[in-house]
Parts: C-alpha cells; sequence; structure tokens
C-alpha cells in the first residue's frame, strides 16, 4: 500500500504515528485526510484519478444518469469527488460527462438495497406506463 511505503520512506504525514507501519487501514488514510494531512489528501487524489479513469469507461459505455460512490470512501465527499468528475470529465465524450451526475451515497449501509428496491420500481411503472 503507497500509505505504509510513504511511512517507510519518512514521509511527514499523520500516518508516521500509527504502529507499526504496516497496520495503516484504508480508515486510517481517510481519517488523516479528513484531518487535513496533505499526504493521505495527495493519496486520496490519486484513488479518485484512477476511480475517475474506470468510471469515465462506464459512462462512455454505458452512458448512465447517475454514478453513486458507496462504502467508506463515500464520506470523504468532493476530497474525492472532484478528482474523479475531473477525470471522468477529461477521459469521457463530452455528450456522456455532461449527462452523468456524480455523487457520494447517503443512505449507509443501506443504500444498495435502497438502489435495487428504486430500480426495481422505475421499472414497473415504466412498464405500467407503457400498457
Amino acid at each position: 500500500m503507497r500509505a505504509r511505503d510513504g511511512v517507510s520512506k519518512g514521509r511527514r504525514t499523520r500516518l508516521a504515528e500509527i504502529e507499526p507501519a504496516n497496520s495503516i487501514t484504508a480508515k486510517d488514510v481517510i481519517a488523516a485526510a479528513r484531518r487535513g494531512d496533505l499526504f493521505s489528501q495527495q493519496l486520496v487524489t490519486d484513488s479518485g484519478y484512477h476511480l475517475g479513469t474506470a468510471i469515465a469507461s462506464l459512462v462512455n459505455l454505458i452512458n448512465p444518469d447517475i454514478v453513486v460512490i458507496g462504502g467508506g470512501v463515500a464520506q470523504l465527499g468532493d476530497l474525492l469527488l472532484d478528482p474523479i468528475r475531473q477525470t471522468v470529465k477529461q477521459r469521457s465524450l463530452k455528450v456522456s460527462w455532461q449527462a452523468v451526475r456524480i455523487s457520494a451515497a447517503i443512505l449507509g449501509r443501506r443504500s444498495s438495497a435502497m438502489g435495487a428496491v428504486a430500480q426495481a420500481l422505475s421499472m414497473s411503472l415504466h412498464q405500467i406506463a407503457q400498457v
């Protein structure tokens, strides 16, 4: 993990306070980034770039209306979403990135289940409307 490598190479970071260095987790990086640790924030930005690259491919392929980022990283908000959005904008077709909204999940652990229910309801209503 890059965080552990940075600590072992003597980078100035709050993560260096965690002993042993091989016990640093993604939660630790997120907490340090939220507290203003520049090294951790750069790790988050880099992760946002890589996620954005993958999301851009999906945006070009399936042209979704919305992409929702969930899990523990969603709590980073714009610290993660801004580099994702910027990368999607740079790597997607203009018509695709202008149509997609990228946001963080706000429903917590039940967001996947709620999304599945919403999709099922939407499909059912769409089928009823076609009758």
